[in-house]
C-alpha cells in the first residue's frame, strides 16, 4: 500500500471521529490532495468499517 493511500485512510478516520459526513470528507480531501484522490463510495465504505 502506498503512503498516500495510508495517509488518506488516517484522514478518513480523523474526519469520521470529528463527525464529518462522507461527502464533506471527500470534498476536504480532494481540495488538499487532488480532485481524484478519493471517491464518495470509498469514503462511505470506510465510514461503515469505522
Amino acid at each position: 500500500m502506498s503512503n498516500d493511500k495510508m495517509h488518506i485512510r488516517y484522514v478518513l478516520l480523523y474526519e469520521f471521529r470529528r463527525g464529518s459526513t462522507a461527502m464533506k470528507t471527500v470534498k476536504n480531501i480532494c481540495e488538499v490532495y487532488a480532485e481524484d484522490a478519493t471517491k464518495i463510495r470509498m469514503c462511505q465504505k470506510w465510514f461503515k468499517k469505522f
